[in-house]
């Protein structure tokens, strides 16, 4: 499971609103040292993503949650991203 910490910033009548920042590839590319992709971390480091929640279970603003996904979700989201497009230009390509 991946976990990422947000923080309740708005609640409205179903849901709450919840904000977080990017995380930062791996430590070492953080620090500059990896492969590069903490150059693309600190592009996007003052952004923060902003999403909606259903009200479940009481929280209050400024209250720190932990959002996260299952591996296995994210892994058949990237299979339909990269794979599916791919696999569409090479059948396009055959006929």
């Amino acid at each position: 499971m991946i976990i990422q910490p947000a923080t309740v910033i708005a609640e409205t009548e179903s849901s709450y609103i919840l904000e977080t920042l990017p995380k930062a590839a791996c430590p070492r590319c953080e620090a500059g040292k990896g492969c590069g992709g903490g150059i693309l971390s600190q592009a996007f480091a003052n952004k923060t993503y902003q999403l909606s929640i259903n009200k479940n279970k009481p929280l209050e603003i400024k209250q720190l949650v932990q959002i996260g996904i299952q591996s296995s979700v994210l892994v058949r989201a990237s299979v339909l991203l990269y794979l599916l497009p791919l696999v569409f230009m090479l059948a396009a390509a055959m006929i």
